[in-house]
């Protein structure tokens, strides 16, 4: 397994990576991870303006199996960084995810606060986040796919 930073070739496999997520179950197509369908998009999410730091899992055979992003925006005046993960189905629960945050994080400024948002309908990765060092911050409620869902909103610093 490589960890590495993504390259222009890696746009497709990201698209494709994206699809397989987007097709998992009702409410993955409706949140950002899930909505990399097309070349502009998951372009932006490998190398756009507002990327700090983007890291990709890829096998023995060159395939992007993972990738992991932190990403900046300005909300109400202030700069806040968020976490993006995604890892191939045959490759979860085997620690490609955690190597792919442990080598973004030390990729990272000193000191920053990144946030991951986790819905309560995505069991495994409210299992997984706090395994990766994140610690549960606060909780949000918000509609997802027509649904109420709660937000779990966890932090790790750099």
């Amino acid at each position: 397994m490589k960890i590495c930073y993504p390259e222009p070739k890696n746009i497709p496999q990201l698209m494709e990576l994206s699809k397989s997520f987007a097709d998992e179950t009702f409410w993955a197509s409706h949140i950002p991870i899930g909505q990399m369908v097309d070349t502009e998009t998951a372009r932006d999410r490998l190398f756009g303006s507002e990327v700090v730091n983007v890291q990709i899992a890829e096998n023995e055979k060159g395939q992007l199996v993972g990738y992991v992003g932190v990403y900046s925006e300005i909300v109400d005046g202030e700069m806040v960084y968020f976490a993006s993960l995604l890892v191939a189905v045959e490759y979860r629960h085997k620690g490609v995810g955690k190597r792919l945050v442990e080598q973004v994080f030390q990729n990272l400024p000193a000191g920053i606060k990144v946030e991951a948002w986790v819905g309560d309908f995505n069991r495994a990765s409210l299992e997984a986040t706090p395994k990766m060092g994140f610690t549960l911050a606060r909780t949000m409620n918000l509609e997802i796919a027509g649904k109420e869902a709660t937000i779990y909103i966890f932090e790790r610093k750099s």
